[in-house]
């Protein structure tokens, strides 16, 4: 579901971070800016006020963001610059080198009736990457030669051309289903970002070198300035990180569905082929656009994927329309801020809004589906105001806290050491008559060699206990370490002997992979899934079990041991 609703959630999500991205990056200028722009209102130096000013400037914005789409769109901008570069060949029937790669791509296309008139492209970079790129007249594919040399390594001959077309059937599921325009909506924001960050740190760089020849003055203001800039860049990415989790998240629910609808096309050997190619990892972490590869193998695997084969692939009427969305949606927005603004004519925003409104409350769940957002963004902002408030009434207890702890730290300190001290000063006082008494020597503390020899002790004693510190966090660390392998050992023993599942050779093969990185959680997982170690060969002749007792590695041998035998 959440792969149906990509673009325009995409779009919003890259919409609310990079205007509130553009608000940071200029709030040192915005803030007087605002008061300035008011005085030189009031006092009829300017014909508009700060806030009409402001929404004139939100207009162009989202203005020139509309436009960029619309360009790229219409004269395939995107589509000539990849294209038009000279590295970059066009796969065709009748070239020397490539002809395969037409002919490949020729026979995946009679499964996406939508997309005959769609190109394939070879780049002969070293990336492991293949991208599906297109406007409103123009669709392509492009493969890098990173990605084909791997496919190549890791396959039979008779399998190479099958595991290419799995990665050409994901990409034309791209194309087929329009994911093209809220990349290129976000490609617009990006620029937009990347032009107003360049902006800002091209005009802090040049106050920051020649603000100290206003000597002291220009010293605070620099101290200041440098204030305000680390704050607005631990905002920034504050919300880069928030941002990218969220996208990255309907990244690969789109990924998902692009493996599945590659697999109702070509098959499931030949997506496998092509993906279990790949590097792989047992997990992908919140900041991956793509999800790791067992996981999207598994995926189609537990949809069917292996029985569903050669079907014709159409884009989903949902994911169309949705993104078909992005253009009125980004118009009414442009349009009432031009009305705001005063740039445009009043009173077309409001009618225009109703009646999509009113088409969109119509569709059964809508509404429901409004209202829990409506209500989120509600709590969202009361929490956030509530967190604001508490910041500025409590902001004077903060202080004092902070001082109070570190007192109570030094307070600890200073009499441990001081505590230390005295007991080490009570030992020396009373070893040393005991030593004059037995070789008849004179010795006390009170001479000036011997004064700092208790505190030279204390420091010593001190260091000695941080270093017993240090070592114990060494030993718990390596006492956890060993926990985590027993539990991972009785993991992978419940795995395989309790939760076994439908037998799956096809799984075989990733098995290895997993193994040969000693991705031992990766191992778990497709063994939970129906892969067999007593099944797998390795290309050395040798079997799994003398492949990881030869690791002489502590974990692979106590997994040899406990590998199950195929019944």
């Amino acid at each position: 579901m959440l792969a149906l609703i990509a673009a325009p959630f995409q779009v919003i999500l890259g919409t609310l971070f990079f205007v509130s991205i553009t608000l940071l990056i200029y709030a040192p200028v915005l803030l007087p800016l605002v008061y300035l722009l008011d005085w030189l209102y009031i006092s009829g130096y300017l014909p508009w006020d700060q806030w009409r000013l402001l929404y004139t400037a939100l207009f162009l914005y989202v203005s020139s963001i509309l436009l960029q789409v619309i360009a790229d769109n219409v004269f395939g901008l995107t589509y000539r610059k990849i294209t038009q570069d000279p590295q970059i060949e066009e796969a065709t029937a009748d070239h020397p080198n490539l002809a395969w790669l037409h002919q490949a791509f020729e026979e995946v296309k009679q499964q996406f009736p939508g997309e005959k008139s769609a190109r394939v492209f070879y780049n002969p970079s070293g990336e492991i990457n293949a991208i599906a790129f297109r406007d409103l007249r123009h669709k392509g594919v492009m493969i890098y030669g990173g990605l084909v040399k791997t496919l190549i390594e890791k396959n039979a001959p008779e399998q190479r051309i099958a595991a290419v077309k799995g990665i050409l059937a994901h990409e034309l599921s791209h194309l087929t289903n329009w994911d093209f325009l809220s990349g290129q909506y976000r490609m617009a924001l990006a620029r937009q970002f990347n032009l107003h960050m360049s902006i800002r740190n091209k005009v802090f760089q040049t106050l920051w070198t020649f603000l100290p020849i206003l000597l002291i003055i220009g010293l605070f203001i620099r101290w200041g300035m440098a204030l305000i800039h680390n704050l607005t860049t631990g905002l920034i990415n504050l919300l880069s990180s928030l941002y990218r989790r969220l996208d990255a998240a309907v990244s690969r629910a789109i990924e998902f569905r692009c493996d599945r609808q590659a697999a109702k096309a070509v098959g499931w050997p030949s997506i496998f082929l092509g993906l279990s190619s790949l590097p792989i990892q047992s997990r992908s972490n919140m900041f991956d656009s793509h999800p790791d590869g067992i996981s999207r193998l598994l995926y189609i695997h537990r949809r069917g994927g292996e029985k569903s084969s050669n079907q014709l692939i159409s884009g989903s009427i949902a994911a169309r329309i949705t993104a078909l969305l992005l253009f009125p949606l980004l118009g009414l927005l442009a349009w009432w801020l031009g009305e705001l603004a005063q740039v445009l004519p009043a009173g077309y925003f409001d009618p225009s809004f109703q009646f999509l409104l009113g088409q969109l409350i119509a569709i059964p769940g809508v509404e429901t589906a409004i209202n829990f957002l409506v209500q989120s963004w509600l709590v969202v902002i009361n929490s956030l105001q509530y967190l604001v408030f508490w910041l500025l009434e409590e902001s004077t207890l903060l202080w004092p806290l902070v001082q109070s702890l570190s007192y109570q730290v030094w307070d600890f300190l200073i009499h441990f050491h001081y505590n230390l001290q005295t007991g080490i000063t009570d030992l020396y006082l009373q070893f040393l008559p005991l030593l004059n008494q037995w070789t008849g020597w004179q010795i006390s503390l009170d001479q000036s060699a011997l004064k700092w020899l208790p505190l030279a002790s204390t420091l010593l004693t001190e260091l000695f206990l941080i270093r017993l510190f240090f070592a114990s966090l060494r030993w718990i660390k390596k006492t956890l370490a060993w926990i985590q392998q027993k539990v991972f050992l009785l993991r992978f023993f419940v795995a395989t002997r309790l939760f076994t599942r439908k037998s799956a050779p096809e799984l075989d093969r990733l098995l290895v992979t997993a193994f040969n990185e000693n991705n031992y959680s990766a191992v778990i997982r497709l063994i939970r899934r129906g892969a067999h170690p007593a099944r797998v060969q390795l290309t050395s002749g040798k079997s799994l079990v003398e492949h990881l007792h030869l690791q002489g590695n502590p974990a692979a041998s106590s997994l040899a041991r406990l590998l199950p035998k195929e019944k």
